[in-house]
């Protein structure tokens, strides 16, 4: 389950970088899909609302890098690579493109 919390915080970028606005998000998982992530039920994250089109996210934007609106897809890989913990192929196959087994 997601919810936004309707809180959209700007940060002033300053002269050499451009650093996008996010959104805060609260992610809630069950039916055991919490034991890959530290056993938590509830994560709270932030993402830009401008993301790269290859879903990549290691937070490196650069003038030319081209850029779309965040959607499910890239939340999907920000949850694999940011928050998960353990067994990523249980969560999502980035080569077969599609969600794992749990």
């Amino acid at each position: 389950m997601v919810h936004s919390h309707g809180r959209r915080r700007l940060i002033i970028p300053n002269a050499m970088s451009d650093i996008p606005i996010t959104i805060s998000l609260d992610i809630e998982f069950g039916g055991g899909l919490d034991l890959l992530f530290s056993k938590e039920r509830r994560h709270i994250i932030e993402v830009p609302l401008r993301v790269p089109v290859d879903n990549s996210t290691d937070g490196t934007i650069f003038p030319g890098k081209d850029m779309k609106d965040v959607d499910l897809t890239y939340l999907i890989y920000y949850l694999r690579y940011q928050v998960l913990k353990e067994k990523p192929d249980l969560f999502f196959e980035e080569k077969k493109g599609e969600m794992g087994t749990v």
